[in-house]
């Protein structure tokens, strides 16, 4: 049976002649049970987007370390537009791979931002990360990988090697997405179908191996900073909250997708069968992201940020530092100059061990114009004054206003001395 579908070169009709929004075809002795799906998820939805607009409210209100926080904000964000798409794609469900695009698109960011936060607590520059890295000798790598241990301390250039196994996932998971809504508008996408002749498999495919990649670069260095860090941060509870939040739902919703291949979930007559695998989705992340954001209240405490005695910042423009995203722009920048000079096998201080770096003698600034005016009246204004000798006498003979010859008064070295 698989195989006839995953050969299948029609796709399947995605809409039923009945829609089930319409209230005439709800029967007045039942209630239908997507109406109780709807109610459940929308339940959850709203606790799930409540507890985390508050706190992400109290983040902005004493946000006094934006180098920590504006990545926070953006972690925490992933809950409530999770959700509310989630449950826009169930209601709205002949738009949903519009929907889920538009999700998509943040989930990704969401993975870099936990990534800088582990680099912001580890130190602010890779120097100084470099530094506390290389006082672990041995840590176990992440799953699937357990069995196998490796020195972060051997790797001159470990961190920039995993932010660009982050960024890969980031760039990947927009070309991807793009993609789908072009061929989605055009028709030749065909969601519901794994089949080899339809684009949807392949898509899913490449991000499934790249954001496979981006979740063991980011464990790869979660690893040592929980060791690191144990006793700062409650560290257990960030990383179910990020793995469940960032990859767990992902994982799930190809897992149900897999269900609906494999012929388990069927059509019913108003739902097919991708409708209805929608609609569990929704169901199960907005119960899920529920209890998510009851952990993030211990995970990521507005507590540890607000100063004592507490004096709020303005909510405006920490709204403003959290949200715009400038720093993924210099991080692609970053990536990208690395590898081009390590494709070129140029060396540059970049990619040298921060405890082999040269010393080099900082190169003083060329003086302005100003400068040197400046120093030009201190000059003057320091220099002595050196006593200037009056002019020596010179005779002439002049005969008709014709000068025959001159000569100097010879004057004594005594009297020379004394001017």
């Amino acid at each position: 049976m698989a195989e006839s579908i995953l050969t299948a070169r029609t796709c399947p009709n995605m809409v039923k002649d009945y829609d089930p929004n319409d209230l005439k075809f709800i029967d007045d002795n039942e209630v239908p049970l997507h109406i109780v799906g709807w109610l459940v998820s929308a339940i959850f939805t709203f606790q799930a987007s409540i507890i985390t607009l508050y706190l992400i409210k109290q983040h902005w209100k004493y946000y006094y370390e934006p180098s920590q926080q504006r990545y926070i904000v953006r972690l925490l964000l992933i809950v409530p537009i999770y959700t509310i798409f989630n449950w826009l794609s169930y209601f709205f469900f002949h738009g949903s791979v519009y929907i889920d695009t538009f999700r998509d698109a943040y989930q990704a960011y969401a993975i870099t931002s936990f990534f800088n936060l582990l680099l912001q607590c580890l130190g602010e520059n890779d120097e100084t990360r470099m530094r506390k890295l290389s006082n672990i000798k041995s840590t176990r790598s992440p799953a699937p990988f357990c069995c196998i241990y490796f020195n972060p301390s051997e790797h001159k250039t470990l961190l920039k090697r995993l932010r660009i196994g982050i960024l890969q996932y980031v760039l990947i998971l927009y070309a991807t997405t793009f993609i789908a809504l072009i061929l989605q508008a055009t028709g030749f996408y065909c969601q519901e179908s794994y089949s080899i002749y339809f684009p949807q498999i392949y898509l899913i495919t490449v991000q499934t191996i790249s954001g496979f990649i981006a979740n063991i670069c980011m464990n790869m260095l979660f690893t040592p900073v929980q060791e690191i860090l144990a006793n700062d941060y409650p560290w257990f509870l960030r990383n179910i909250c990020v793995n469940t939040a960032l990859f767990l739902v992902t994982y799930q919703g190809h897992a149900l997708g897999f269900l609906v291949f494999l012929g388990y979930i069927q059509d019913t007559k108003y739902w097919t069968a991708h409708n209805i695998s929608t609609g569990i989705q929704a169901i199960l992340v907005s119960i899920e992201l529920a209890i998510i954001s009851l952990i993030q209240m211990k995970a990521f405490r507005y507590k540890d940020y607000r100063p004592d005695p507490r004096k709020s910042t303005p909510i405006l423009e920490s709204m403003k530092d959290s949200l715009i995203p400038v720093d993924l722009y210099h991080d692609y920048i970053y990536a990208i100059r690395y590898i081009y000079n390590r494709a070129l096998k140029r060396p540059t201080t970049s990619d040298i061990w921060p405890n082999d770096r040269p010393t080099v003698e900082p190169t003083p600034p060329k003086p302005t114009f100003m400068d040197r005016l400046t120093n030009l009246f201190r000059s003057q204004e320091s220099a002595p004054i050196q006593p200037q000798r009056p002019p020596t006498p010179v005779y002439k003979i002049k005969i008709a206003n014709m000068e025959l010859f001159s000569w100097k008064k010879k004057t004594s070295n005594k009297a020379n001395d004394n001017v």
